[in-house]
């Protein structure tokens, strides 16, 4: 796990202040698309928060005492089933993590200074991954796979077999990226308005 949670707290600040600056100059359809993006900024945070939590629940699991001993028959099926029903939500939460994010990069794109706004990691999951997946992935195998410092990875390949233009870097990784997209659009964009 990656530590410490990773939020869009600070980058859900940030785009209030925005708005607050801009507020006066919204057109009916941005200020409806600016309440849209803050619905899913507190989407994507509730959804962080679930995976988070779910991670941990995982980790759990796998460092129990005798998780990977022989044990009892009743007692390994027990740990599967855990496993199991912890890793579905997990990938759940985790993909509609790239669709509300997703929907915020497309709600964004249409607000006052923002049109250029792209985060390549979500963009490239969603479309490549979940969305697309049989035109230029071809990762249709639905697989999924753990690391403690990238998060939860969709569709895993082999390192050797690794294209970086073909593969998920992992969540918190594509999480941190939007972080940073998210701080260098909005502050420029607030910055430009100002100037205006």
């Amino acid at each position: 796990m990656s530590g410490v949670q990773i939020t869009l707290e600070r980058q859900f600040l940030l785009f209030g202040q925005y708005c607050d600056i801009k507020r006066s100059t919204f057109t009916r359809e941005e200020s409806s698309l600016a309440c849209e993006a803050a619905r899913r900024f507190q989407q994507l945070e509730l959804l962080l928060g679930r995976i988070y939590k779910l991670e941990s629940r995982l980790h759990e699991v796998f460092v129990r005492p005798n998780a990977n001993d022989a044990g009892s028959r009743q007692a390994q099926e027990a740990i599967a089933r855990s496993i199991d029903t912890i890793s579905l939500e997990l990938i759940t939460f985790v993909e509609a993590f790239y669709y509300f994010a997703w929907r915020l990069r497309e709600v964004l794109r249409q607000l006052p200074g923002l049109k250029k706004f792209d985060a390549p990691g979500i963009r490239y999951v969603r479309n490549h991954l979940i969305e697309h997946p049989e035109k230029k992935s071809h990762l249709l195998r639905q697989a999924f796979a753990f690391d403690p410092k990238q998060g939860p990875v969709l569709k895993p390949i082999n390192k050797e077999q690794r294209d970086p233009k073909v593969s998920d870097k992992g969540l918190w990784e594509n999480v941190r990226e939007l972080q940073e997209v998210l701080d260098r659009s909005l502050s420029k964009a607030a910055k430009h308005t100002q100037h205006v």
